[in-house]
């Protein structure tokens, strides 16, 4: 069905990069600042779930972290209701690994630290499961910096869960506890943060088979197979994530505190000195966003906004000062050798495609959970030839 987007003035440039079982995802420039913004969209159709939309909006407000996508503002009209949020410019983590042959152990260890720092951030600070971790739902910054998004199906550890329906994620991601039993725990975005760990280490998914029967046996009963160029400390790293008994699969603590970890100057990201400033509801004059606006170097673009518009304004300049507060802070730490990525020779997207595929339907912020699209659509089995080459 094709909606027609009711534009607020402040927005221009409006292109949809991504469409969700309940909502379409749309970047945007927030006219008053000229910066980029994503407009995640829903429409008031048959389709339309109020409830799923002021959860989101509810965890949204109350999560503020430099790696997860910053919540702005949200605004409504007689059709739709849209929330306005951080933009990854470079797309989606599961975008980059398709298109690179591999990365880099400098990579891997900024984009492990990032994740692991968001992760931490929500179970330990927040209390909150986030339900649906997959390469998909990470998208990168223009520094190539981590952002975690999609909090539709994450829930409060406080909250009754409804037990029907549990396995609300991608089904490669899914623990193997969420087969037999539909508790819920912290463990279960463990078993799934190792997944995206070993998928981004690896370039290939740890269980992978022709349909989804087989994909669950996989996990429920075998052992990823790790390459030879993944180091020691690493594997057990990801064994430990990936545990079949959530009772001792390590924490994010534990995640945050392993050998793996040690020594890299990236290790700021996952311990208590990390600080940023934090993002509010109260908005401030029209003076003072014009002077923060100054500060930054931005030249804002006068027009007649809401108060909605207003806060949007100012808590994307507070983004901007975080950001710019994470990159001196890696320069400092790493020499520049994290800010500027090493060059890695790209190859035709065809010509790579390892299990990954399996997960490379839509490539959005929000792609359907398994339990809305069959899993045998999402499926692109490899050839024979191209399975033995991929074994290591």
């Amino acid at each position: 069905m094709t909606h027609n987007v009711e534009m607020c003035k402040c927005f221009s440039s409006l292109e949809r990069i991504g469409t969700g079982s309940s909502s379409d995802v749309y970047s945007a420039i927030f006219t008053p600042l000229g910066t980029p913004v994503a407009l995640k969209v829903f429409y008031k159709d048959e389709k339309y779930n109020k409830e799923l939309y002021l959860k989101e909006i509810e965890i949204l407000k109350c999560v503020n972290h430099p790696f997860i996508a910053q919540y702005y503002s949200c605004y409504e009209t007689p059709h739709m209701s849209s929330i306005i949020m951080e933009l990854g410019e470079n797309g989606t983590l599961l975008n980059y690994m398709n298109k690179m042959k591999r990365i880099t152990i400098i990579e891997i260890k900024k984009f492990f630290s990032q994740i692991a720092s968001a992760i931490r951030y929500l179970h330990i600070n927040k209390k909150i499961i986030h339900r649906d971790i997959k390469l998909e739902n990470f998208i990168l910054d223009k520094n190539m910096s981590i952002r975690l998004l999609d909090f539709g199906f994450s829930t409060r550890m406080a909250e009754k869960l409804d037990q029907s329906g549990t396995n609300c994620g991608s089904i490669d991601y899914s623990a193997p506890e969420l087969f037999i039993s539909p508790n819920l725990s912290y463990s279960s975005d463990i078993w799934s943060l190792g997944v995206t760990f070993y998928a981004l280490a690896a370039g290939k998914m740890p269980f992978f088979a022709e349909n989804s029967e087989k994909v669950v046996n996989e996990i429920i009963n075998n052992e990823p197979i790790f390459p030879k160029f993944i180091p020691p400390d690493l594997i057990d790293l990801l064994l430990r994530m990936m545990d079949k008994d959530p009772a001792t699969r390590i924490t994010i603590t534990d995640v945050c505190e392993h050998p793996f970890f040690k020594g890299s100057p990236l290790q700021y990201y996952i311990s208590d000195s990390f600080r940023y400033e934090e993002r509010t509801e109260t908005v401030p004059k029209k003076e003072e966003l014009f002077q923060m606006a100054t500060d930054l170097g931005i030249v804002v673009k006068p027009m007649k906004c809401d108060i909605d518009m207003m806060r949007a304004a100012h808590n994307i300049m507070i983004k901007m000062k975080n950001m710019i507060k994470i990159l001196k802070n890696e320069e400092c730490l790493c020499n520049n050798e994290i800010c500027i990525l090493p060059k890695i020779k790209r190859r035709p997207v065809e010509k790579h495609l390892s299990s990954l595929s399996i997960v490379a339907h839509g490539l959005t912020a929000t792609s359907p959970p398994f339990k809305k699209l069959p899993y045998s659509l999402l499926v692109k089995p490899m050839s024979t030839s191209r399975k033995k080459n991929m074994e290591v």
